[in-house]
């Protein structure tokens, strides 16, 4: 009788410790499929989209610029704000 309650303990221990075991070592799986490798790919993923989402507005600010310096008065407004500033440091090391 003791022997038996003995046993049937165990099996009961033995079981989900198994169970445990066997979760935790395919979540930590070493691998493509393992849970660190798993949260590195997402967190990867989440890093070239951000980068993705900056290159993407850093363009369009280009080509907004790009389209301004299509219209020749605001290509002459800055031709002149430029040419005014260095005739104007110009002069001050004159004096």
């Amino acid at each position: 009788m003791i022997n038996n309650h003995r046993s049937n303990r165990r099996s009961k221990i033995l079981l989900p410790l198994c169970l445990a075991v066997l979760t935790l070592g395919l979540l930590f799986l070493p691998g493509p499929n393992g849970l660190v490798s798993v949260l590195i790919k997402i967190y990867r993923t989440r890093k070239y989209q951000l980068q993705i989402q900056k290159l993407k507005a850093r363009a369009d600010s280009l080509e907004q610029e790009i389209k301004q310096w299509h219209n020749p008065d605001y290509a002459t407004k800055i031709a002149r704000q430029i040419f005014d500033e260095q005739n104007t440091t110009k002069a001050d090391t004159i004096k």
